[in-house]
């Protein structure tokens, strides 16, 4: 009798610890899966945001052209006012 019962709670116990395996191997596999959700979501994000840095550079470069062509212009304005007056202070002389 007595060896009967030693014999029922090994197998209980293996029982138990096969359960706690397989309860073990379901919730690493629930936390792979958010894991890689969360990854995924944060992959989605990261785009989105790089496509706006995107738009906001092109603006930026745009206006960097409008101010270096409205620059070119100054400088050639000034260098003809400037080549006007050493025209007149030479005609003066």
């Amino acid at each position: 009798m007595k060896k009967k019962k030693k014999k029922k709670k090994k197998k209980m116990k293996k029982k138990k610890k096969k359960k706690k395996k397989k309860k073990k191997k379901k919730k690493k596999k629930k936390k792979k899966k958010k894991k890689k959700k969360k990854k995924k979501k944060k992959k989605k994000k990261k785009k989105n945001s790089k496509e706006e840095e995107e738009e906001v550079p092109s603006t930026l470069a745009q206006n960097l052209k409008k101010m270096k062509k409205k620059n070119e212009k100054m400088k050639k304005k000034n260098e003809e006012e400037e080549a006007e007056e050493e025209e007149e202070e030479e005609e003066e002389e």
